[in-house]
């Protein structure tokens, strides 16, 4: 692939791939047909809100599209049962029903059947099954990063039992 090759496009396909951006704001582009890669600094897209999609055409002749993840870490969706533990405002403790939807090495996105009753920057306890052959428990400690509406982000401070959440993540 070119450095002229890897242009920004506006439309949204299905059959787009993802990559990351490593430390240096780079990703590297790989042809699923041929095998062949490029790493390319990305810096210069970086300054728009919207979804970076690039088109890529590799030496090959395959032209393929490329969604470009801002985040350092890749996500697992799932559909998890689950409860998130916190404080009322008065200081009582309180438990709610979560359903866990995707999960990264440093958080978790969780849907709330009520409108939370915490803020942005709460500590919260969240536990829940993984649907592996164990059904093991994930037992987390967090802060909220981010609300809306009834879907909650959640950044970890502590997990229990990281080693295995890892394994899970790379299946």
């Amino acid at each position: 692939m070119h450095k002229d090759d890897i242009t920004p496009i506006l439309d949204t396909h299905e059959d787009t791939d993802h990559v990351f951006l490593n430390e240096k704001n780079e990703a590297t582009f790989l042809c699923k047909n041929c095998g062949n890669g490029v790493t390319r600094d990305l810096s210069r897209l970086l300054h728009t809100q919207a979804a970076i999609r690039v088109k890529c055409k590799c030496k090959c002749g395959n032209v393929f599209r490329v969604l470009v993840e801002r985040r350092r870490n890749c996500r697992k969706i799932v559909n998890l049962l689950g409860m998130c533990h916190y404080l009322s405002d008065s200081g009582q403790p309180q438990k709610r029903l979560i359903k866990v939807l995707d999960i990264s090495p440093t958080g978790l996105q969780f849907s709330i059947n009520d409108m939370p009753r915490f803020n942005v920057g709460d500590k919260v306890f969240a536990d829940f099954r993984l649907d592996d052959r164990n059904y093991t428990e994930i037992k987390v400690k967090g802060a909220i990063k981010r609300m809306r509406s009834k879907k909650v982000g959640l950044e970890f401070i502590s997990i229990e039992r990281p080693k295995v959440l890892t394994l899970y993540l790379s299946n």
